[in-house]
């Protein structure tokens, strides 16, 4: 009888164990969901504020920081296509266009600095609407913008760079007296060359549209 007692006594206590391991496992199960779900929200939250510092405020162009991280990534993605594919695009290769808005001291010392704020602002939403979704766009410095093209050749590049002159030229302002021009140097490439040098090409080829009258489209002669 007493061999029952102690056989019911451990019984007893291995269930009460069990039952006591099981709520332990479920409590850390818990903890664990919850850490996981705690720790996604603040990879998401650092994500949303990566995105965040990506774009300028005042534009809603990429920064020049992050343009340029996103154009060393797709260069290198160009790089690494196979040969036979890249042929296939040998009439297009990576291009950038430099953008300056046309007398914009002026427009701040004529009309405020709002107004010069709402005029950055709606050129650099007409460039971003005029070109493709696939371009990447950016705010360089003041009101200096940008563009990485990609597949398409230097003729293109010329026309797409007209299409944007045009379409600055054309915007109306809450000012219905005022109307705004950019000057545009284009730097063609073919996979081979830095932002850089690129930049520092379209830049020339920029001030040389405005030495010429502003409001013209001029393409580096140095193009390889």
């Amino acid at each position: 009888m007493d061999v029952l007692n102690g056989i019911n006594i451990v019984s007893i206590i291995f269930f009460f164990l069990f039952v006591l391991s099981s709520a332990v496992a479920v409590k850390l199960a818990f903890i664990a969901k919850d850490q996981k779900e705690q720790l996604e929200y603040l990879e998401s939250q650092n994500g949303n504020l990566a995105e965040a510092l990506a774009i300028d405020d005042l534009t809603k162009l990429f920064t020049r920081k992050a343009f340029t991280e996103k154009f060393e990534k797709r260069v290198k993605l160009f790089r690494k296509r196979e040969d036979d594919i890249r042929q296939q695009f040998m009439s297009g290769g990576i291009e950038v266009l430099f953008i300056d808005i046309d007398h914009f001291k002026d427009v701040n010392d004529t009309y405020g600095h709002a107004f010069g704020d709402e005029v950055l602002r709606e050129v650099s939403r007409t460039i971003k609407e005029t070109l493709r979704e696939t371009d990447l766009v950016g705010r360089w410095g003041g009101e200096e913008i940008v563009v990485m093209l990609s597949m398409v050749d230097e003729t293109q590049v010329g026309l797409i760079a007209s299409k944007l002159n045009q379409a600055i030229a054309d915007l109306v302002f809450s000012n219905e007296d005022f109307s705004v021009t950019i000057s545009v140097g284009v730097a063609y490439t073919l996979y081979q060359e830095s932002l850089d040098s690129l930049i520092e090409r379209a830049d020339v080829a920029m001030y040389e549209a405005k030495e010429g009258g502003r409001n013209r489209v001029c393409i580096s002669t140095n193009n390889e």
